[in-house]
């Protein structure tokens, strides 16, 4: 061997040493904690064999997972709720008034944390750290607003079906509501595709429709919409699934406008692919709006327009429409009145058709918001002859124009009005019912 060659297995030497040393502490280190964590296992069993054989029972700890924790900038919990939670807890687990004062000292979080920090004195009972915290954080929740909050309250994209339940939950005990009112505001903030079905899911409970409609669908995700820029703007992108809903808002809840009504409305706010097709496609088929709408009758020689100068309220057009089945409050007619320059309209239900009633909604109208016209046109009805309507337009100096009798079309502004009004009243009302 050469004088090269023995530093070097000298050198390996030393490593296996330093190796074998390095290994043995390791090996040691374990042992130790296994021996520790064995001895301490031990010692809770015996202590707990001696507590049983002296008859009493341990109590269980309340630990982190148990208590939530107390921050008043979340709205969700107030501070006597919180310190209700910790009594009921105390008194299920046998807790001692100090167990619960240690408990409520380690859950404070945020604006409470920081109100415990700045206190000088912490030698207090339960009783009078129950108080304290009150009179810091005395947060009284609007019923209002918690409503408010609670109708507001849409499932989140990004959140699991079962996070949306428990929440809206919460806010509808908040607001202390029963089963049935509850149910129904779960459902409207749910996707505008799932309301449908879940409307028709036979439940009475909020936990029978969590169990049996919700919870399948738990990782849910609603069809993406996105933004598209057109000529219009940027509007959102329609899914397919949802173009019937867009529909049935636009047009059937609405009183069932015309297609270049209903096709404007549409694409101020979405746009999908071959939505003038679909739009007029849909409208084609309605059978309310085929059934109830049309021209009727021969068609209409011209008509002289009635000369009006270009100010609102200089020209009014008014009517009587009915009658009408019944109202609750008992009203069977409708007055309605018209802006000739603005064509700015009023109505008002009406038990009769006399003038009492017609005088008491102008002066309603004109006095008190719009002012009196210069000039009121209507036709020759017993409402708009009699003597106490005479002195009313002329006590505030109104030049009234009557119309030649049965001639409706010489008051084309109010007739075709009537005719817009009942064509979306008409598709709008329930034929098994009227």
């Amino acid at each position: 061997m050469s004088a090269h060659d023995e530093p070097m297995d000298q050198e390996e030497e030393q490593m296996d040493e330093l190796y074998q040393r390095l290994i043995k502490q390791q090996i040691e280190r374990k042992i130790n904690k296994l021996i520790q964590k064995g001895i301490a296992q031990a010692g809770l069993t015996e202590t707990e064999e001696q507590e049983g054989e002296a008859g009493t029972s341990r109590p269980v700890v309340l630990k982190g997972s148990i208590l939530p924790r107390f921050d008043p900038d979340q709205k969700m919990l107030t501070v006597t709720s919180w310190l209700q939670k910790i009594d009921q807890l105390g008194r299920l687990h046998s807790c001692t008034d100090y167990e619960k004062s240690c408990y409520m000292q380690n859950k404070l979080a945020g604006t409470a944390r920081d109100w415990y920090n700045r206190q000088d004195d912490y030698d207090k009972t339960w009783t009078e750290w129950k108080t304290a915290l009150t009179q810091a954080f005395p947060r009284h929740t609007d019923f209002a607003t918690l409503l408010e909050e609670l109708v507001d309250r849409r499932k989140r994209q990004d959140e699991t079906m079962t996070h949306y339940y428990h929440g809206k939950l919460a806010l509808a005990q908040q607001c202390r509501l029963d089963s049935e009112a509850t149910i129904s505001c779960i459902i409207r903030g749910l996707p505008s595709e799932l309301q449908a079905n879940a409307h028709t899911y036979q439940c009475t409970t909020p936990d029978e429709l969590y169990a049996g409609f919700l919870a399948p669908l738990d990782n849910y995700e609603s069809p993406s919409t996105s933004s598209a820029k057109t000529s219009l703007g940027e509007r959102l992108v329609v899914p397919k699934s949802a173009r019937w809903q867009i529909m049935l808002k636009y047009h059937d809840q609405i009183g069932h406008p015309g297609l270049s009504k209903c096709e404007t409305l549409i694409k101020s706010k979405f746009w999908f692919a071959k939505m003038t097709r679909f739009i007029k496609k849909y409208v084609s088929a309605c059978l309310d709006c085929a059934y109830n709408k049309g021209n009727f009758g021969k068609t209409e020689g011209q008509l002289h327009p009635i000369d009006k100068h270009d100010k609102p309220m200089d020209t009014v057009h008014k009517d009587h429409v009915g009658p009408f089945p019944k109202s609750a409050s008992g009203s069977s007619y409708i007055l309605t009145v018209i802006d000739g320059f603005t064509k700015y309209f009023v109505v008002f239900p009406c038990k009769t058709v006399n003038s009492r009633e017609c005088v008491k909604y102008l002066r309603q109208t004109f006095g008190m918001f719009l002012g009196y016209p210069r000039r009121i046109i209507s036709d020759r009805g017993t409402a708009f002859t009699s003597r106490s309507f005479c002195d009313f337009v002329n006590e505030k100096h109104i030049k009234h124009v009557v119309n030649a009798v049965s001639t409706p079309r010489a008051n084309g502004q109010i007739e075709r009005f009537h005719r817009t009004f009942l064509n979306a009243l008409r598709p709008s009302i329930d034929s098994d019912t009227h």
